[in-house]
């Protein structure tokens, strides 16, 4: 079998096709952890986020060209999420919401992760293998050939950035991080939602906060009953004492 490096595709493939620039990439590697440290810890996190995002933007493409294959390439995303999480040190839920709510244009970063996959295509037996050392994610063969070489998509989500914002807590537990938590931001969000924190926040810093400022990136679910599009998550990125 062959193995085709992500590291010899980076500049043209990566960084052009699922963020458009390095200025980009190196803007959503700060939002993901505020001590980036030394070129270790930095190239951990770009490895998270790099497979997180091409796993990420397949499943996307996938479920969105074939319901059949959604189960496949949601198990083939999750252990992407979970290593690049692992290797990060964050949480695998810290990360794909990281992922989720950053991504702006969903069918740009589906887009991206298919095109991700050219060079393995023309091979029967090849996997794709992201990082390198210890740090790798390999595609395997059969994600590759059930990917679509197209993708057409209408959003089912958005996101959208409010800085600044009052946020109200209505449920807040210290101990779990991932679960549990819940926020009103009155003007937009008037009925309470899930809450999580960016990975650059520790949770001690809502100790004792129920009502504060800070800015926020809102992510809203098409709902097919009334085709409207209704809040389901708020991702805290910054709080402004």
């Amino acid at each position: 079998m062959s193995y085709f490096a992500l590291a010899a595709l980076y500049e043209d493939l990566v960084i052009k096709l699922l963020f458009g620039s390095q200025e980009k990439l190196d803007e959503f590697v700060a939002k993901c952890h505020a001590k980036l440290g030394d070129g270790v810890l930095r190239n951990t996190l770009i490895f998270a986020v790099i497979s997180g995002m091409v796993g990420y933007g397949l499943y996307l493409a996938s479920a969105a060209m074939s319901p059949d294959t959604k189960p496949h390439f949601e198990a083939n995303n999750n252990v992407i999420i979970n290593i690049g999480a692992g290797e990060a040190n964050l949480t695998p839920e810290g990360l794909k919401s990281v992922i989720e709510t950053s991504v702006k244009n969903k069918k740009a970063l589906a887009e991206g992760a298919v095109k991700v996959l050219t060079p393995a295509r023309d091979d029967d037996s090849a996997s794709l293998q992201i990082g390198s050392g210890k740090q790798i994610v390999v595609i395997p063969q059969e994600t590759i050939r059930q990917a679509p070489t197209s993708v057409i998509m209408e959003p089912d989500s958005t996101t959208q950035d409010y800085p600044d914002a009052d946020i109200q807590i209505r449920a807040l537990d210290l101990d779990n991080p991932s679960k549990g938590w819940a926020a009103v931001v009155p003007g937009i969000i008037d009925r309470r939602v899930n809450l999580v924190l960016d990975p650059s926040l520790s949770p001690n810093t809502l100790s004792g906060k129920m009502r504060f400022r800070g800015d926020i990136t809102v992510t809203s679910k098409l709902d097919k009953r009334d085709n409207k599009y209704h809040p389901v998550e708020i991702m805290l990125r910054r709080i402004i004492e």
